[in-house]
Order: C-alpha cells, then sequence, then structure tokens
C-alpha cells in the first residue's frame, strides 16, 4: 500500500495503517508547522515507524494538500485522489472531494510516481531521509528484511558523585536468530548512525527463552524432551 498524507488522524484508518507493518508506504507532509512534534502528521509518523512503516517527510513546493492512497494486490486495484483531509472533520464535516479510480494501469502508474517522489532527492543531491539516520538505518528495508520485536525502558536514579544524571535506557530486542537479526542491525548502526554521538553503551546479554505454552504442554517442552 502507498499513501500520501496531509493531517492524518482519524483513528480508524490509522488504526489500519498501523496493522500493514512494513508493507506500507507513506508520505507525510512536512510544510510550514507540520513538521512541529504537536502537528498530527509527526504524531501518526511516529506511531507508523513503531510499526516498521516506510515513513519519509517531504512536501511540494510550500505544501502536499493532495491525498491519496493506493492498493494493489491479488484482485484489488485501486487509488483514491482528492481533497479529503484523513481526519475526522475532513471526512465528516468539510465539503471535500475524493473520486476512487478502479483500474490496474492506473494503480500501476500512481505506484511507480509514487516510488519516485518517495526516494526523491533535495535541491542538494541528497535524499531527504537522511542516509545515515537511525529510523533509516534500523528499518527493515535497508537490513535484508531483519526485524525486531523490541521495547526500551527508560530509568533515572538520582545523580553520581559530581552530580550528573545516573540515567539511561534499557533495551530489550527479542528474535529467532541474533545473527541474522540484532547483529547485522547492529554492525550498520554502529557503523553509521549518527545517533552514536549520543549513546555511551555499557553492557549487553543474550538470553535464549523457551516458546510459549499450548494446552496440554509446559513450558520448556521441547527444549527437554
Amino acid at each position: 500500500m502507498r499513501a500520501i498524507a496531509f493531517e492524518l488522524n482519524l483513528p480508524e484508518l490509522l488504526t489500519r495503517f498501523e496493522k500493514l507493518g512494513p508493507r506500507l508506504k507513506i508520505i507525510f507532509d512536512d510544510s510550514d508547522d507540520k513538521d512541529e512534534p504537536a502537528a498530527s502528521e509527526s504524531q501518526s509518523a511516529a506511531r507508523l515507524i513503531k510499526k516498521k512503516a516506510q515513513v519519509v517527510r517531504q512536501h511540494m513546493v510550500n505544501l502536499q494538500h493532495h491525498k491519496s492512497i493506493g492498493v494493489r494486490g491479488p484482485g484489488i486495484n485501486k487509488v483514491l485522489y482528492g481533497s479529503t483531509n484523513f481526519t475526522w472533520r475532513g471526512f465528516y464535516v468539510q465539503s471535500n472531494n475524493a473520486v476512487i479510480v478502479n483500474s490496474k494501469k492506473a494503480v500501476n502508474d500512481y505506484f511507480a510516481a509514487f516510488d519516485d517522489y518517495f526516494t526523491a532527492k533535495n535541491a542538494a543531491g541528497a535524499p531527504k531521509m537522511p542516509v545515515d539516520s537511525h529510523v533509516r538505518l534500523a528499518h527493515p528495508q535497508f537490513n535484508k528484511g531483519a526485524e525486531l520485536l523490541r521495547r526500551g525502558y527508560n530509568f533515572v536514579d538520582g545523580s553520581d558523585g559530581l552530580g550528573r544524571l545516573d540515567a539511561g535506557l534499557f533495551f530489550l530486542a527479542y528474535q529467532r536468530d541474533p545473527r541474522k537479526q540484532f547483529i547485522p542491525i547492529q554492525n550498520q548502526l554502529a557503523k553509521n548512525d549518527t545517533m552514536n554521538e549520543y549513546i555511551h553503551h555499557v553492557g549487553s546479554g543474550i538470553f535464549a527463552c523457551p516458546a510459549g505454552v499450548t494446552p496440554g504442554s509446559y513450558w520448556g517442552e521441547k527444549l527437554f524432551s
């Protein structure tokens, strides 16, 4: 699926986008104040990034007010175009327009144009999403599809003897095979991630966790049988 969004915050639409994960490519407008943390575009983009969606922030000239959604798959080829914002007001209050095109050729043309725009470069010839950004480097698209089920826990434990804040992050990552998932992703981050300037690594460990249980089985059954 492909989408271009301006003011996306309609809950039922955003929730469905989240379920698509890396199958979704979406471009969010970042003109004027649309790139502020409180903007609906920024908040929705952050939610989708957490679900591994492929997200780019950019705009056409002054803003990116044309909205669209394209879906391509077995038995379905649809593109929605129009001025309707993907918000509650856009769908139910404002007098906006939307057209749905049912055509495999139209969808293929849309996907081709979208992908060119998605990878567009700025005036200096560089990708609009920095190639050394943490989000880009950690994305499955740039790691041969490798993914992690991860969770971070912030902690603050007062200050040390010099008055510096004793704080940090416990980072947990769950996967089937660290050799194919965490290690290659982390190697790429270690070499290129600009966020490394703000990170001080303290320690790490790897733990083997038996699979979950099903009715009639017991924890660790496959490990001990």
